[in-house]
């Protein structure tokens, strides 16, 4: 089952690599604003798949640690290499977590109906 898990984080992980070059390509980013967003919210799922499948069992504050604690890198990642926008930053960086947070709930409630369900 953690190969399931496994499997799943590369496959979205893969998605998101590919939806990125299709953004960057044809601007995506600055033409719509809901893309990032959307990215965000992957991101979330392929982190939270990844936490998933690597925490020996059922541990939620556990999972929810090494999950935020990958968002905050990315954000820190985003800001040094100058992908943030400088005039809501803020904002959008809330949002930004928000959407991995919201994506690691849902790998959440599916993690505890498959590999971590109670026997």
């Amino acid at each position: 089952m953690r190969l399931m898990w496994l499997l799943v984080s590369l496959f979205l992980t893969l998605l998101m690599a590919y939806l990125n070059s299709v953004a960057l390509t044809h601007f995506l980013y600055w033409k719509y604003e809901w893309y990032d967003i959307m990215m965000h919210f992957l991101g979330g799922l392929s982190i939270a798949s990844l936490v998933g499948a690597l925490v020996p069992a059922h541990r939620l504050k556990l999972f929810m640690a090494f999950s935020l604690l990958a968002f905050v890198l990315w954000e820190v990642f985003e800001l040094f290499n100058g992908v943030a926008r400088e005039q809501n930053y803020i904002a959008d960086t809330v949002l930004d977590v928000i959407m991995d947070s919201v994506g690691a709930v849902v790998v959440y409630l599916g993690l505890i109906n498959t590999l971590w369900r109670s026997k």
